[in-house]
């Protein structure tokens, strides 16, 4: 089925979006908050009890070690977030609203995160995949749920267009 106009425009200016902001974050210097974040979630391993070293922006426990990148900084969701928000036909102060009210309780999640999933590379070290990877959806689904409820598309509205063909 080939794209309606809408749809292929939506997809033009998301991929757009999300592009040139993706390469700002993955250009600019980070290395103070990454190492930062490093730090934070290695001192909340260290008040569990879990042994390990810190080494910049990396955690070794054991004989695994998590570099906290670019993508883990807890600025990749809100850059997702932004992306939608300015690909679809809402008003400006609509847009910077939910990015200002939504990107640091994102942040915050990453943290959370990130946490759950270096703790089972202590306990369990085959679990650190699936958890990232869950957590990584999960937090992706809460991104999408943000930028529906700017669009002003609840549940049922969204249940309601698939019945409907739309």
């Amino acid at each position: 089925m080939p794209l309606r106009a809408a749809e292929a425009s939506f997809l033009l200016k998301f991929l757009s979006i999300f592009s040139c902001l993706f390469l700002l974050l993955k250009i600019t210097p980070m290395q103070p908050l990454l190492e930062w974040i490093a730090g934070f979630e290695f001192g909340l391993l260290k008040m569990w009890g879990i042994s390990g070293a810190l080494n910049g922006n990396a955690i070794i426990i054991g004989s695994v070690t998590i570099e906290i990148v670019a993508e883990c900084s807890g600025l990749f969701m809100p850059i997702l977030l932004a992306a939608l928000l300015w690909s679809t036909k809402i008003s400006n102060s609509r847009r910077v609203k939910y990015l200002l009210a939504f990107s640091p309780p994102l942040f915050l999640f990453n943290l959370a995160r990130l946490y759950i999933t270096i703790l089972p590379l202590a306990i369990a070290p085959a679990w650190f995949t699936p958890i990232h990877v869950f957590l990584w959806f999960l937090d992706s689904a809460i991104v999408l749920a943000i930028w529906m409820r700017a669009q002003g598309i609840g549940l049922k509205e969204l249940v309601r267009q698939k019945k409907s063909g739309n």
